[in-house]
């Protein structure tokens, strides 16, 4: 018994204490922070804030550095300055052998403050494509259009050539149009051709949008966008929409043409909507039909007279009054 006394002081007990109270309010205080963070980027409606993890993980390191720092500096006096100014030293060294890890999170740094790309962005760097999903303090992750996942360092981010371009299955056509009346009319009737004829070639994610930008001398300029699900849908899909939408862009046809196709858009959905009444109106008959060929039980029989008994009763009575 008094081997372990001497084994487990008071002092050292008090010690392993204040480094776990230490420890788990510097977690807390991470997990606080992280949150916090998160929901700042989440409700940031101007975007100006870049959304990347960079900054959640920079904020993580620097608070368990404080809390470690903290921690030696209380539990075990530990000269923290005296230490720092002595890693310092050493720092020279390791540096040197950790040139890419600094490079890539110096990379990261300027992509995100100096808001050279954001997740979300699509970007084309050396022979890889993508769409940016995040910036971490080492590397950026892209997926591209089949779906794969690419691990790019930011070191090569700030030292090869880097193109923004459109979204994977982006559609923008810009449009001239001689007609300077019922604007309204003519660009609903572009956008309803437009999003029908991309869709016979494969899914629409967004429905197609048509702004107009300037006026010229005898045209009005307008920019037709339109979104598909997969890259490979956009050379098709463009071919049909600029066939189809040529008529619309002339003085002489485009009200006309804008009523037709409007018209028999309407006239297709009508008949549509028809057809699923006479589908529903059928089943309903022939739903009714299958219940009057079904046997009746005979507890549904008895039901059946004591429901038309009081009828035929007054019926009969009715008769014999006439009588």
């Amino acid at each position: 018994m008094q081997h372990i006394e001497t084994i487990i002081h008071t002092d050292w007990m008090l010690t392993a204490l204040a480094v776990v109270v230490i420890l788990a309010i510097t977690a807390v205080a991470s997990r606080i922070a992280t949150h916090a963070i998160r929901k700042i980027m989440s409700f940031n409606k101007q975007k100006n804030l870049p959304a990347s993890s960079i900054f959640v993980n920079l904020a993580r390191a620097t608070i368990w550095v404080l809390g470690v720092c903290i921690m030696l500096s209380t539990c075990f006096n530990v000269n923290v300055s005296a230490a720092i100014a002595a890693l310092g030293v050493g720092g020279i060294a390791i540096s040197l052998g950790a040139q890419d890890t600094l490079a890539n999170l110096i990379g990261g740094l300027q992509l995100t403050l100096f808001q050279i790309v954001k997740p979300g962005d699509n970007i084309t760097v050396g022979t890889v494509t993508g769409k940016i999903l995040d910036i971490t303090w080492r590397h950026t992750r892209l997926k591209n259009s089949d779906g794969d996942i690419i691990i790019v360092p930011n070191k090569m981010m700030n030292t090869s050539t880097l193109v923004k371009t459109d979204p994977a299955g982006f559609i923008e056509l810009s449009v001239m149009l001689s007609v300077f009346n019922n604007l309204d009319t003519v660009a609903q009737a572009i956008e309803e051709v437009a999003l029908h004829e991309a869709s016979q070639v494969g899914l629409v994610e967004e429905v197609p949008h048509l702004y107009f930008t300037k006026i010229i001398d005898d045209a009005v300029v307008g920019v037709l966008e339109v979104k598909m699900t997969k890259q490979e849908y956009v050379d098709a899909a463009t071919d049909r929409i600029v066939r189809a939408i040529a008529p619309l862009t002339r003085q002489e046809t485009a009200l006309q043409s804008s009523q037709d196709q409007i018209g028999a858009l309407k006239d297709f959905m009508d008949n549509y909507e028809a057809e699923e009444k006479k589908a529903t109106t059928r089943k309903r008959a022939r739903r009714t039909a299958a219940d009057k060929r079904q046997p009746r039980s005979a507890e549904w029989k008895v039901l059946h007279k004591l429901r038309l008994k009081p009828v035929k009763e007054s019926v009969a009575r009715k008769g014999s009054s006439g009588s």
